[in-house]
This record gives structure tokens, sequence and C-alpha cells, in this order.
């Protein structure tokens, strides 16, 4: 009797960005398994008010309002792209600062490894700013691919 190959767990975070669909679009024509479980996992920062009685106003419902029909509108792009390519995933959303969550994200999911895009930003711009793939790639203690800008 054979036995089932065990699933590989592949962990894609995504954002609104093109750099994260070109990551997406690598995994698929580069090293997609049909037996791979996928996550894609969008990750949500929430930026809390300054002060406590803030959390009530309108301005900040709309804020959070806003932010929900954000990553709405991202989960659809995802599904529909998953849909043309007929691979079927789980869409997460976590939250904090992107390289923690997404770290975290990997521990959670038992991810196998993690397929990511890259900004490119050059070497000041990235001192400067601080990297989420750098991040991730330092801190994840799984595999990491960072599909570079195009």
């Amino acid at each position: 009797m054979a036995e089932e190959e065990a699933k590989r767990i592949v962990l894609l975070p995504v954002d609104d960005s093109k750099h994260a669909m070109d990551a997406f679009d690598w995994y698929v024509k580069n090293i997609r398994h049909d037996n791979d479980k996928l996550v894609i996992v969008h990750c949500h920062e929430i930026h809390h008010s300054v002060t406590p009685h803030a959390m009530d106003t309108p301005e900040w419902s709309n804020h959070v309002g806003a932010q929900e029909e954000k990553i709405k509108a991202l989960e659809k792009k995802y599904k529909d792209k998953l849909e043309a390519t007929h691979i079927a995933a789980d869409i997460k959303v976590f939250g904090g600062k992107a390289g923690e969550a997404i770290c975290e994200a990997a521990k959670v999911e038992g991810a196998h490894m993690i397929v990511m895009g890259s900004r490119g930003l050059g070497a000041l711009r990235r001192t400067i700013l601080g990297s989420v793939s750098d991040y991730v790639l330092h801190h994840a203690h799984k595999p990491v691919i960072i599909i570079p800008k195009k």
C-alpha cells in the first residue's frame, strides 16, 4: 500500500501590491504541487487612537470600516485569482506588524515554507525603513523564498 504523501504547507503573505501578486504567480508557475496546502495571509496592523475616548468617534468607526473594506477587496482579488488558476487555499488575516505577524502565521499554520514578494528597496532605504522580507528571512526559522522586484 502506498502511503499518502504528506501535504506541504506553503504560506504566501500578500498585500495589495504588484510584488505580492508576482510572488503568487511565481509560486503557481514554479513550485506548486497538487497536494500543497496554500495559506494566503494578509497582515493588518490596527493603529489604536491616542486617547481612549476617541475609540467611539465617527471618524474612528469610518477608519475601521474603510480598513475592513480594503481587506474584503484584497480577499476577493485573491479568491478570483485562485478560482482562475483552479487552486484551493485558505485566506487568513493576522493582526500586527507585518514581519512579526507573518512569522507568527508560519508557526500557527505549521508552514513548511514561505513564499513572498519584495519591494526591491535599495540598501540605504532598507536600512532606514526596514524590510518585511528581511525581517521574515531572519526570524521565521522556515525556508523563505523571496521573489525579487521585476
